[in-house]
């Protein structure tokens, strides 16, 4: 019997690897077979579904504060008494240069 494998080894991969090599299987290989079975379909379809849609509401709110975050700071930078100020300059430099031709 060969065995090859690149990663650690453990009682259940010995245990396929030395039940695949029989032609012969005793009980003990059989018993193996439904023990990996049972591992394989751990997680539940119902489960799956919490874990997605968990996933996606976290995802909104992620995303509702984010925008939130950044409407502020857009409205914060347009009523700033700064660019108040600078529209006003400049309308007035307008104005004056409209009534001096």
């Amino acid at each position: 019997m060969l065995l090859l494998n690149k990663g650690t080894w453990n009682a259940i991969n010995l245990l396929e690897a030395s039940c695949s090599g029989v032609n012969d299987k005793p009980k003990i290989c059989q018993l193996n077979n439904k023990i990996i079975k049972n591992e394989s379909s751990s997680l539940s379809g119902l489960s799956l579904f919490f874990i997605i849609f968990f996933l996606i509401i976290f995802n909104l709110t992620v995303i509702y504060f984010c925008i939130r975050y950044i409407s502020r700071k857009i409205n914060e930078r347009i009523t700033s008494d700064d660019i108040d100020s600078k529209i006003n300059n400049i309308v007035s430099n307008y104005l004056s240069l409209t009534e001096n031709k």
